[in-house]
């Protein structure tokens, strides 16, 4: 198997992965907004820190620590308040149409049937 077909079918599946995590938000968002009455797309930090507080609190802990607490106030703090669907879809929608399949060319056959 050719490693470009492979690495097409992968950056395919996750690029239809996070196409599905897109979904989930925008449904967990329009669940929120059915019951509060308005509008409001959930932030990637609200997100992540209700799945998984100890990781992005590491996450902060060793950014500021060990490269530049700049760095985190002024770009990984940014990123986080961004709506998380864009996270996802973004990134989904580049890699499907990127890695998408190449159409195979048709055979031209010497002799009409």
């Amino acid at each position: 198997m050719d490693r470009r077909v492979t690495g097409r079918a992968v950056g395919r599946v996750i690029g239809w992965a996070c196409l599905m995590l897109t979904l989930i938000v925008v449904l967990r968002d329009a669940a929120a907004a059915l019951q509060s009455g308005g509008v409001s797309p959930a932030p990637l930090g609200n997100i992540w820190y209700a799945l998984s507080p100890g990781t992005l609190n590491g996450l902060q802990a060793g950014v500021e620590r060990y490269i530049s607490p700049a760095l985190w106030d002024s770009a990984f703090f940014p990123l986080l308040q961004q709506p998380a669907f864009l996270f996802f879809l973004i990134p989904g929608v580049i890699l499907v149409v990127l890695c998408r399949s190449k159409a195979q060319p048709k055979k031209r056959r010497m002799f009409n049937r």
